[in-house]
């Protein structure tokens, strides 16, 4: 099937390689596209990204490139990007590391391009009221505007939105903790305004000196980082990133709030695209190498959430990897594509993972703009990602629309989550966002769940205690000790925790009032070998059972 040529609205990160096979969904539920050998046409500027195991030193890794005349562009843990002399010597470069017994990974160094950003100024001028430029968190339904692209006029309908002001009165009284969103994108313009003050910092280094005096390895990292050109230089000459940042968490200046309203939430500026004086035909790139270094560095520097206003049409493994294996939560665009994941997948908003969440955008009226990306299976969410007012460089605001709009309300909703919460992880904060989204006429087949609705997601816990334990066994005691850490990740707090011997079911314990009783942080004695059974309910019903399996050695006779 032939397919339409499409752009992102607000910026379109496509990739310039693409995988040419398709393989079934593997164990992590996500289907992906992998082939053993690269065409030389994909390694761009002849450069190759290698993961080592870590088995293999710096001097084995470095020995390794020297063999095959491999220049070291940069490298980062475990990863190295090479730069082949010619693009001659590509195929048997390539085949050597894939067969070599020191490389987990080999693939080319993608280079992301920036199709367009477009800035719809719907209004210019005259009386703007607060639901007309920021229906997102208060839609009256006033807003009324032609969408270019359906060519029909759009009329907003009441309580089309987020759902966000109840949630801000909820917590008016409350303690907000510092929750940090890293914003892995385009720059940031980080003396507007309206986020001077909402700007992440790093305490412990100094300004401008040209000294690492925090010893984490980046010079004048004080206000964020640039992971493509490895300075302090945050510079957004495309606009994107500071319109995210904006609907994150603009403090109020002008009128113009991000969802996360007076919380405490602060912005980490991460810089994953070179300089438009550095690109090439005018166009800002991006490479798989600075993006994960980009979020190496937010993880490393405190960030819970990070939101990925990008996405590509071939899966990129080594991103794919890093993501995974990473305990933050990533918030990422579905696509522009107008299409089903199905037919058109993009990464890395198709991950399944416990830690991702697929966000797609709608239009005021509640309808999915139809240049978004869809898929029951695939896209998590739904967010307002049209028409969104929100903040550019130079002191300046603009109108923007897509799924890289509705992308970071929802990161700050996160945000939220963390901020008021005692204990949150990237697995119940989606939770929390996905089971408590909206269900819509509009959006039923569209997404997973629905509109997220922040106040309930607030509000209304639905994740489960963890059952953490620990077994140890006393032989000449003939028993074993099962130690717990049962905690809750969700909002309510654990209520009950009990244990009975045997395999048993949820509702062998009857919300909690059978069971033998244990604290969340204490300890059982198991005193034969066999199935073990821990429950635990936290204060608003939700239950979890874990099944364990105790041995216990028989004594030696004397």
């Amino acid at each position: 099937m032939k397919k339409k040529n499409r752009v992102w609205i607000s910026m379109v990160l496509s990739i310039t390689c693409l995988l040419s096979q398709v393989y079934p969904v593997d164990a992590r539920d996500v289907e992906k596209e992998k082939q053993s050998v690269y065409s030389t046409d994909q390694f761009v500027n002849n450069e190759v990204l290698v993961k080592m195991k870590k088995s293999c030193s710096v001097t084995e890794r470095n020995r390794i490139f020297k063999k095959l005349n491999l220049s070291l562009v940069d490298e980062m843990d475990q990863y190295a990007v090479g730069k082949a002399a010619t693009k001659g010597c590509l195929k048997n470069t390539v085949y050597s590391l894939e067969h070599n017994t020191y490389v987990e990974l080999v693939q080319p160094n993608f280079e992301y391009q920036s199709q367009e950003a477009m800035y719809e100024e719907t209004y210019t001028s005259g009386d703007i009221t607060f639901s007309q430029n920021q229906w997102a968190l208060k839609n009256d339904g006033t807003l009324k505007f032609t969408d270019r692209y359906a060519k029909e006029v759009v009329q907003g309908v009441n309580g089309m939105d987020l759902n966000v002001e109840p949630l801000w009165k909820a917590v008016k009284e409350k303690k907000s903790k510092t929750v940090v969103v890293a914003v892995i994108d385009s720059g940031i313009d980080i003396n507007h305004p309206a986020l001077k003050g909402k700007i992440w910092v790093n305490k412990k280094e100094i300004p401008g000196d040209g000294i690492d005096n925090d010893e984490n390895g980046y010079v004048d990292d004080y206000t964020g980082w640039n992971a493509y050109g490895y300075s302090d230089d945050l510079t957004d000459e495309m606009g994107h990133g500071t319109h995210c940042a904006g609907i994150i968490a603009a403090d109020g200046v002008d009128n113009v709030w991000g969802v996360t309203g007076k919380s405490n939430i602060k912005i980490m500026p991460i810089k994953v695209f070179c300089d438009k004086k550095d690109a090439k035909k005018g166009e800002c790139t991006a490479n798989s190498f600075s993006i994960l270094r980009g979020i190496k560095y937010a993880y490393y520097n405190g960030a819970s959430v990070c939101s990925l206003s990008l996405g590509m049409t071939s899966n990129d493994e080594a991103i794919e990897s890093y993501m995974y294996s990473s305990k933050m939560l990533f918030v990422c665009a579905a696509g522009n594509s107008g299409e089903s994941m199905e037919e058109e997948p993009i990464y890395p908003g198709i991950y399944r993972f416990p830690n991702v969440i697929s966000v797609g955008n709608i239009r005021c009226d509640g309808k999915l703009h139809m240049t978004s990306s869809y898929s029951k299976k695939y896209v998590d969410v739904a967010a307002p990602g049209t028409e969104i007012y929100s903040t550019l460089p130079d002191s300046t605001y603009g109108f923007s629309t897509g799924t890289s709009m509705a992308t970071p309300y929802v990161a700050g909703v996160a945000a939220l989550l963390y901020s008021y919460s005692d204990k949150m992880c990237a697995s119940s904060a989606k939770k929390q966002i996905v089971k408590n989204a909206t269900k819509t006429s509009d959006l039923n087949g569209k997404v997973s769940s629905g509109l997220v609705n922040a106040y309930q997601a607030y509000k209304n816990d639905v994740s489960a205690p963890y059952i953490r334990y620990q077994t140890t066994v006393y032989k000449q005691k003939g028993n074993a000790r099962v130690t717990l850490n049962v905690v809750d990740y969700g909002i309510a707090g654990v209520k009950y925790v009990r244990w009975l011997k045997g395999s048993n079911k949820v509702t062998a314990f009857k919300k909690g009032a059978k069971g033998y009783k244990v604290s969340a942080a204490g300890y059982f004695t198991a005193k034969s070998t066999g199935t073990y059974t821990i429950y635990a309910v936290d204060k608003k019903g939700n239950e979890t059972i874990k099944k364990i399996t105790v041995k216990i050695p028989a004594k030696k006779r004397s």
